[in-house]
């Protein structure tokens, strides 16, 4: 599977698993769910790359230990980046598709869901270190 099919494919994913529920949510419900989530979604990506600058254990090679409970926690704070990234791009469509938000909100969501790259790849940077 090529990267793009990933890089576009697992938002959307994200996104479609989303949308399920929220179509049975109000109008204006999907636009505070959507805020909640573009600065929810800020939120995790600054606490992982908390987590990943305070992450323990330089071992042999400068590598970081991922064994710890703060590198099972970033582990979930990553997985947990791609279904808010969904819900974010979700609400968004739905919102504009209600005509409660403007069709920019989709540019908004789109962002929001695309964040999950700034924590996916200084984690996988980090975790493959010591493979060459």
């Amino acid at each position: 599977m090529s990267g793009v099919m990933w890089v576009v494919g697992i938002p959307f994913t994200a996104a479609l698993a989303a949308a399920i529920p929220l179509m049975f949510v109000s109008t204006p419900w999907l636009i505070r769910i959507n805020n909640w989530a573009i600065v929810g979604q800020i939120g995790i990506v600054l606490t992982s790359w908390l987590l990943l600058a305070t992450l323990p254990g330089e071992l042999d090679g400068g590598c970081r230990d991922f064994e710890t409970a703060q590198g099972q926690l970033l582990s979930v704070v990553a997985f947990s980046s791609i279904a808010v990234g969904g819900v974010a791009l979700a609400s968004a469509v739905l919102g504009v598709h209600e005509r409660a938000a403007r069709p920019t909100r989709i540019l908004a969501g789109l962002a929001t869901s695309a964040l999950y790259l700034a924590i996916w790849i200084p984690l996988l940077v980090a975790a493959l270190c010591g493979l060459s």
